[in-house]
């Protein structure tokens, strides 16, 4: 599990960086590969360019119907709970990570 956090935050560096100073931001257009539910948030792989790179996204975003999907993404800072905390729901610690909120196709 803490791989998977791993290589989700180190994925998300790129979105972070590209948004400095924005609170929401467009991306271009990226092919959906998965989407599955996690512990903090919903774990979407997306290819742009060849390159496969996994992204947190929101809860209500996390819907099979994007998997094949052409699509551009929103991303925006939010508080998710804390690798710390393992998956138990009674633990209050939060992180802020970059997190995509909205993913809209391409046509």
């Amino acid at each position: 599990m803490k791989r998977i956090i791993f290589a989700l935050l180190l994925s998300s560096v790129p979105l972070m960086l590209a948004g400095c100073g924005d609170s929401a931001k467009t991306q271009d257009a990226y092919l959906v590969k998965t989407v599955e539910q996690g512990d903090i948030s919903c774990y979407i792989e997306l290819e742009r360019e060849g390159a496969v790179s996994m992204h947190s996204g929101d809860f209500e975003i996390c819907k099979p119907e994007f998997v094949g999907q052409r699509v551009t993404i929103e991303t925006s800072e939010a508080k998710v709970q804390s690798e710390e905390c393992q998956g138990d729901p009674e633990c209050t610690l939060s992180e802020t990570v970059e997190l995509i909120v909205k993913m809209t196709p391409v046509e």
